[in-house]
């Protein structure tokens, strides 16, 4: 006999409030916001009115900021 098992979703593709994501991240809110409205942050999807973070999409955006030195523009800066 078979049983049912619920769908583990991959941690990777969680949707998360910009508050779940500033705190996760150690930013504040103001600045996720502000960025979200320079474009310059995280992607984001909206869902009526409220706006979601795909954690991985967080990950990925957060790593292309890792730089090696504080003399030197980011991978990401640099992009721009």
């Amino acid at each position: 006999m078979r049983t049912h098992t619920p769908h583990t979703p991959d941690p990777a593709d969680i949707y998360l409030t910009a508050a779940d994501v500033a705190a996760r991240l150690g930013i504040s809110r103001s600045y996720l916001d502000q960025a979200r409205v320079r474009g310059d942050g995280p992607p984001f999807v909206r869902i009526g009115r409220a706006v979601r973070y795909r954690w991985g999409a967080v990950i990925e955006w957060a790593e292309a900021r890792a730089a090696r030195s504080t003399s030197e523009p980011t991978p990401a800066d640099r992009a721009a």
